[in-house]
């Protein structure tokens, strides 16, 4: 389902990012890493899928203002940082 994918213009991190299936495909930190995001008025989503690692991370909030990208990724910095020390 992810490897089925369609370059588009958008990069991340200086990766390209392709599209799969209603998925956002890249790489991050040499990880290949899915994404898919969406928002209706007042709530926001996000799920974030490192494939390799077997980890997922899934928001909600009842804000249409929130950085939901920058939270998700926070949080996925500090498992990564916390799986390096270990």
């Amino acid at each position: 389902m992810w490897n089925d994918t369609i370059k588009t213009p958008l990069t991340m991190d200086n990766e390209a990012m392709y599209y799969a299936y209603g998925w956002m495909t890249n790489k991050v930190n040499g990880k290949q890493f899915v994404h898919h995001g969406g928002s209706l008025p007042g709530f926001k989503s996000v799920y974030f899928r490192y494939v390799a690692d077997k980890t997922a991370i899934l928001f909600w909030t009842n804000s249409d203002t929130a950085d939901i990208y920058g939270i998700a990724f926070g949080v996925s910095d500090l498992l990564q940082s916390k799986d390096k020390k270990n």
